[in-house]
């Protein structure tokens, strides 16, 4: 209200904060979100991360992973409830039952990915794959398992999301998604300038993703 920017581009968590939505229509400032869990938004750029995270995990079962663990991003997040609704739709087309033991919270950061992965290896029957709902957790399962003398992926298999610089920074290579964050973001700027020479604009744009298989997966037990 003070400064009276023409627009903003939201990412989360602010993308995902109905009541500042709701105050930036109140004073008739045009924005944009990236990855809005909220229907109110006018003009949404992003990934479909639901069908990115079951083809993440659809790759594990294809490699005859069937106690695929999750841990899941920080709860509230629109990452949190997409990624971990493809991981329960790829094991429902699988045919695997849903195991909400295999599900532990995280909050997008490597320490919670160890010890995400400290509660699931601790079971009598630890997953032998692990989908963490980013990158940086998932290193940190990958620091978790060298800890504890396992082998990536020959004792256990390890993907992410996101493709950040340290999925090709660790060894073996990260198996993730690619969000093409730069076109992302030109999108979600591009599109609000657009809305404010056309207040009437909407826009619910999904930007191709990538699945890049990397070192870090295999089948059950193989080198």
């Amino acid at each position: 209200a003070q400064h009276r920017p023409d627009a903003l581009v939201l990412v989360p968590p602010h993308a995902n904060n109905a009541r500042l939505l709701q105050r930036l229509d109140e004073l008739d400032i045009r924005y944009s979100t990236i990855s809005s869990k909220l229907r109110q938004s006018r003009i949404d750029i992003g990934v479909d991360e639901r069908r990115a995270a079951a083809e993440m995990v659809a790759h594990l079962v294809s490699l005859g992973h069937r106690r695929i663990g999750h841990i899941t991003g920080l709860k509230g997040h629109g990452a949190h409830v997409w990624r971990l609704g493809g991981y329960r739709d790829a094991l429902r087309r699988a045919g695997i039952a849903y195991d909400e033991s295999l599900v532990v919270p995280g909050d997008f950061t490597s320490a919670s990915g160890v010890a995400g992965a400290k509660a699931l290896l601790d079971r009598r029957r630890p997953p032998t794959a692990i989908f963490a709902a980013n990158d940086d957790m998932a290193c940190g399962v990958m620091r978790e398992a060298y800890e504890r003398g396992l082998a990536i992926p020959g004792d256990l298999s390890v993907c992410g999301f996101d493709d950040t610089p340290a999925s090709l920074l660790v060894s073996p290579g990260l198996t993730t998604v690619r969000q093409p964050c730069r076109e992302i973001g030109c999108q979600a700027a591009e599109s609000v300038l657009q809305s404010i020479r056309d207040p009437s604009m909407r826009q619910q744009a999904r930007v191709p993703y990538q699945v890049h298989l990397r070192e870090s997966t295999a089948a059950p037990g193989k080198p």
